[in-house]
């Protein structure tokens, strides 16, 4: 049965990603005369996500209310399906990784839907800021995830801040999202896109799942005017952990505990020393 589901979630999912080629090949010409607005391709982007979502047999479940518009947004980071989930919802342009635009045909449409890829270690984040503004003031969303990787789901890491500056400039707002995939117990043993895992070795094992729920959550815009970055950072990341009702850390705790261990042995061996 796991075979059959595979192989027919496989088929429906090629089917989806050639119209998607289809749709962002035809309308690239269309896109550049100005005969289709880019709000209006969004909005098509949302639609193929959620075709997408369709096809691999994944529900999706929104606690609250998301409404499109202009302004930073934020979200926990767990797994490569976070994009298509939140894409799903509201026509939004994400900040990826730099790797993204070189895998074949996912880093072609991800660049059709304008995202911003970034370059880590190169000293690129005041570029991304900028083009992260120019988006704002073109009345677009832009999300990126603060935490810089994914993880298990069952803490939050501490967030990184600079990325905020785009919103506290032009005094955006911060849209809060928290991202459950729904297991019992926590967290979900498959989702979870960490640990060195391909993306197809991590997708095999999505598409074996019977079914799988997930409840995207969206809490109350957050005001960026006169907030120092830090402090937006943290508060935002509290109210994310709050949503998920996550009284984690900022840190991983196998993290904490062997950054604890690596300093304990290095006092260690200092006194040893002397």
């Amino acid at each position: 049965m796991t075979v059959l589901r595979r192989t027919w979630r496989l088929f429906r999912m090629f089917i989806v990603l050639m119209l998607g080629i289809a749709i962002a090949t035809l309308m690239l010409p269309l896109r550049r005369s100005g005969r289709v607005s880019e709000h209006f391709f969004m909005d098509v982007a949302s639609w193929w996500h959620r075709r997408m979502l369709g096809a691999m047999g994944i529900v999706v479940k929104v606690d609250g209310k998301i409404r499109p518009q202009a302004g930073i947004w934020i979200s926990n980071h767990i797994s490569w399906l976070d994009i298509l989930v939140i894409g799903s919802q509201a026509p939004v342009h994400f900040v990826s990784k730099a790797e993204v635009r070189r895998w074949p045909i996912i880093g072609f449409l991800a660049a059709q839907t304008g995202t911003l890829f970034l370059k880590r270690g190169a000293n690129q984040t005041g570029q991304i800021v900028s083009a992260m503004q120019e988006k704002l003031k073109d009345g677009y969303a832009v999300l990126f995830f603060p935490e810089g990787t994914t993880g298990h789901g069952h803490y939050v890491r501490r967030f990184h801040s600079r990325l905020f500056d785009a919103a506290i400039e032009l005094h955006a707002p911060i849209v809060p999202l928290a991202l459950r995939y729904e297991h019992d117990p926590q967290p979900h043993p498959v989702v979870p896109y960490i640990d060195q895992q391909s993306l197809l070795h991590n997708l095999w094992g999505v598409l074996a799942l019977k079914q799988l729920h997930i409840t995207l959550i969206a809490r109350a815009p957050l005001s960026a005017e006169g907030a120092e970055r830090r402090r937006l950072s943290e508060h935002s990341r509290e109210v994310i952990c709050e949503a998920l009702a996550l009284p984690a850390p900022a840190l991983p705790p196998d993290y904490a505990r062997a950054s604890r261990r690596a300093k304990a042995n290095a006092n260690a061996n200092a006194n040893a020393k002397q």
